[in-house]
């Protein structure tokens, strides 16, 4: 679990760093969008999580497949 909530943190945290420099200027920072890309961010995480509760590799490439289709859907 320390290793998911390092994972968050760090995800989150880049996430508003990238929003707080990539925003015009008046422009709010929003929370929707600090949510998707910390969400984006944070797919390194199922690798470790896979290998840690020993997933088979097929359940890990289906897991890393779904997440890339996910962040695609959020990103088109």
């Amino acid at each position: 679990m320390l290793l998911l909530g390092l994972s968050l943190a760090i995800a989150l945290t880049r996430g508003a760093i990238w929003l707080w420099q990539a925003r015009d200027e008046g422009t709010p920072l929003s929370v929707s969008r600090l949510v998707v890309l910390a969400l984006v961010y944070c797919w390194p995480v199922l690798p470790a999580l896979g290998l840690m509760w020993r997933w088979s590799w097929g359940r890990l490439v289906l897991a890393l497949l779904l997440t890339l289709c996910a962040s695609g859907a959020q990103a088109g």
